[in-house]
Formats: C-alpha cells, sequence, structure tokens
C-alpha cells in the first residue's frame, strides 16, 4: 500500500535554486494533488501580469509609420535578476484605411525607455489580490530611439491591408506560442506596430514572472 503525503502550497510556496534535491509533492488545501499546469500554479500564486495600450473605452492612435527599429510601441523592460515568459499578446484594430503589420520579437537587452510614455496599464497581475509585484516596467509608444536592439528576434507576425477597399472595421491578431520563450532579464518583449495610415489600435502583453534563480 502507498501513502502519499505533500505539502499544501498556495500562497507563496518553498522554491528550490538548485536541482537534485527532495521536495515535498506540492497539493491544494484539501489534500489533492497539484496537476494543473505550471503556468496556472504559477497565475494561482500571482505570477502572470499583462500590460497594455489603449482603455476599456478608447482605442490608442499610433503616428502613420511602418515599424521602425528602436521604435517600439509596445515593451516589457525585464531587469537583471527576473526571467519571464510571454504566453500570449493581442492587437485590435480599431481603425485603419491602408496596410498595417504588426511583430512582437525577443531582444537579448534591455531595450530602456527611450522617449516613450508609460503603458496605459501595467504591470497587473492578473491575481487581483496581487501577492507580488512585478519586477519589469512596461512602456509604449516610442518616439525617440530605444537602446539600440541585441539579437532581436521575431517570434509572431500580422499583415493587414484595407487599402484596396478603403474599409474601417475591426480585426483581432492574437500570438499564442506552442512554446513560451523563456526571456531572461536584462532583456525585452515588444510589440512593434506600424502602419500606412495612422491606425488605432489597443493591445496587450500576458506573461508569467519568476526569479530568474528558478530557471537559471
Amino acid at each position: 500500500m502507498s501513502d502519499l503525503r505533500l505539502t499544501r502550497a498556495i500562497n507563496n510556496p518553498v522554491r528550490g535554486t538548485n536541482d537534485d534535491q527532495w521536495m515535498n509533492m506540492r497539493g491544494t488545501r484539501d489534500g489533492a494533488l497539484f496537476t494543473a499546469s505550471w503556468f496556472q500554479a504559477l497565475s494561482l500564486e500571482g505570477r502572470v501580469f499583462a500590460c497594455g495600450i489603449g482603455t476599456l473605452s478608447d482605442g490608442e492612435a499610433l503616428p502613420a509609420a511602418v515599424i521602425t527599429t528602436l521604435r517600439p510601441m509596445l515593451w516589457v523592460r525585464v531587469p537583471s535578476g527576473t526571467t519571464i515568459m510571454p504566453v500570449y499578446a493581442s492587437l485590435q484594430l480599431e481603425a485603419a484605411t491602408g496596410q498595417l503589420e504588426a511583430m512582437v520579437a525577443i531582444d537579448q537587452a534591455d531595450m530602456g525607455n527611450g522617449t516613450s510614455s508609460a503603458a496605459d496599464y501595467g504591470p497587473l497581475s492578473l491575481r487581483t489580490d496581487a501577492p507580488v509585484t512585478s519586477n519589469c516596467t512596461c512602456r509604449q509608444e516610442a518616439t525617440g530611439d530605444v537602446t539600440a536592439e541585441t539579437n532581436l528576434a521575431p517570434v509572431g507576425r500580422l499583415y493587414h491591408d484595407d487599402s484596396a477597399t478603403n474599409l474601417v472595421h475591426s480585426s483581432l491578431w492574437e500570438w499564442k506560442p506552442p512554446v513560451a520563450p523563456v526571456v531572461v532579464g536584462p532583456s525585452t518583449f515588444a510589440m512593434y506596430i506600424g502602419g500606412s495610415a495612422a491606425p488605432t489600435v489597443t493591445a496587450q502583453i500576458i506573461w508569467a514572472e519568476v526569479p530568474s534563480t528558478d530557471v537559471v
């Protein structure tokens, strides 16, 4: 007969900083073995965050300009000692009368702020009582150059064209990676948006965040 014992751990579970060591199984407070995904466990712990451009009632009017290096439109600055795993990004096109393109990418360095504004919201914990504070900084709409990109790696792209019919309508683009990138700070996860005519958009990024000692 087997005897399985586990540690009830929803808030602040004990995390090891090295490998190949015995530790207790983790479970819910009713004694059930925790079989949720690791990402869901991080969300329960309060380590999943979001940031975005635009508000509940208003999109953000962006300049009429193609995607330009050093000019991201929404980005997450990851400091040294912190690692994020981006799991979702989306762009909602509220109005456009021409061509629009978008890209999400990983930069192996901290882009800094350049000439930009704080993101309309975020980092915002997706656990509403926010027991963990994000170490990241979220910025939007670079109107002046950020720090030069280092080994910029695009991981998702959108191309949208209304120019032929001059339509104005809503459009949704979602980035859902099959495997979450592991972005070890100092580094950046960024969304670039460009258009032949000034588009009005809302956009979001969602990521899980842990100390780098958890993964490095």
